[in-house]
């Protein structure tokens, strides 16, 4: 005998609010891999590391406003114009000349020490491409008043040398020479002197002390 018929059939079709529903989620999943597939690199991490610029160096490193300073460095793009600017790591900078690789990326080149930055103060120079940050900064160059006398206060530091170091405000590096005697690490002091070009300090600014008192 016949089964009887239901009188609610089963239907094998989706509601249309099912379908609705579904079409964001595979959205969704379309779209996030899309951008996993086609992520650039230099957004997922894979890019390739910028190559380094040659360091930045200065001579001499003091001398009252108007000083000539040697300025070189390498590594930069052969050819292409780049801007030289004098300031404080705090107070900002400025420019003070545009000028040009040569063909091998170096750049040498003679800049005035402007008129306008403040004596005994440490101050750097820096190489930036037009419209955007520096890419090199120099070692500390310290503006000394029109005698060339060099004044700073700091901590007396051991840094492994045969001549007492010193620290100043911004963590600059002074090696120190002449009427050292006493001074121990720790020891805060107030230094006067002149540039001691005899001392082996690369990394620092080399001074001949003549006269030094306790300082806070």
């Amino acid at each position: 005998m016949a089964e009887p018929k239901s009188r609610h059939p089963i239907s094998t079709r989706r509601p249309p609010g099912a379908l609705r529903a579904r079409r964001p989620m595979l959205s969704l999943v379309l779209g996030l891999t899309a951008v996993l597939l086609f992520t650039p690199p230099s957004l997922s991490g894979q890019d390739e590391p910028a190559e380094e610029v040659g360091g930045l160096t200065v001579h001499p490193l003091a001398g009252p406003p108007g000083t000539e300073v040697q300025v070189e460095m390498g590594g930069l793009p052969p050819n292409t114009g780049v801007v030289i600017a004098f300031g404080g790591l705090r107070a900002g900078y400025q420019w003070v000349d545009e000028v040009a690789s040569d063909e091998d990326g170096r750049l040498s080149e003679q800049v005035r020490v402007p008129d306008w930055a403040d004596a005994d103060e440490t101050h750097y120079f820096f190489v930036k491409f037009p419209g955007q940050a520096p890419v090199a900064t120099s070692p500390a160059f310290y503006l000394t008043g029109e005698d060339g006398r060099i004044r700073v206060r700091g901590e007396v530091t051991d840094e492994g040398r045969e001549f007492p170091t010193l620290r100043g405000p911004d963590d600059e590096l002074y090696c120190l020479g002449g009427e050292v005697a006493g001074f121990e690490p720790g020891n805060r002091v107030r230094i006067e002197g002149r540039l001691a070009e005899s001392l082996d300090c690369p990394e620092g600014i080399p001074v001949e002390v003549d006269s030094h008192e306790p300082s806070r």
